[in-house]
């Protein structure tokens, strides 16, 4: 959600933000949180975003090539995108869905052949334009905005469902 809000502070307008679990060195501890917070918290702090536009389709093969990676710091988290994800082998991406236009809640199918803008750390994208702002100003700003940071409510996560043992 931070780096969707900083691409709009930059006037672009992305539907989708995904960021890698290599992206991310460690948890946010409870109590004041400051820009070095922001700092550690980031495995490339001084990293820069892209927008890009990609198709459905596409975004769907980055979600499943993370999800199923055998590195799990490849795992793509997404704000604005979710889907269901079964580890037992052969581990499997489904249900893709996005938010609505102009939405916060409500959910719709991931379409294979729309064009979607997504916001991606500047090293996951050959193309695509540059968004202002560093990792860490980026997720500072928006902690400080925000007020308190909570765990996403499980509406908004990036797996919707997830099957870890065969039942």
């Amino acid at each position: 959600a931070a780096y969707k809000r900083g691409a709009r502070s930059q006037g672009v307008g992305a539907e989708i933000a995904i960021v890698r679990a290599a992206h991310v060195a460690r948890d946010i501890t409870a109590g004041p949180f400051t820009r070095g917070d922001a700092a550690a918290t980031l495995s490339a702090p001084d990293g820069t975003f892209k927008a890009a536009d990609l198709t459905g389709t596409q975004i769907e093969e980055l979600l499943t090539a993370g999800a199923t990676a055998s590195d799990s710091t490849q795992f793509a988290f997404a704000a604005g995108a979710r889907f269901s994800f079964n580890a037992i082998t052969p581990p499997e991406a489904s249900g893709f869905q996005v938010l609505a236009d102009g939405s916060d809640r409500e959910w719709t199918a991931l379409e294979p052949a729309k064009t979607y803008t997504v916001v991606l750390a500047g090293s996951e994208s050959q193309s695509g334009t540059p968004v202002g702002g560093t990792m860490r100003d980026v997720f500072f700003e928006y902690a400080m905005s925000v007020g308190t940071l909570l765990r996403p409510p499980p509406w908004s996560r990036s797996i919707r469902e997830l099957t870890t043992t065969a039942d």
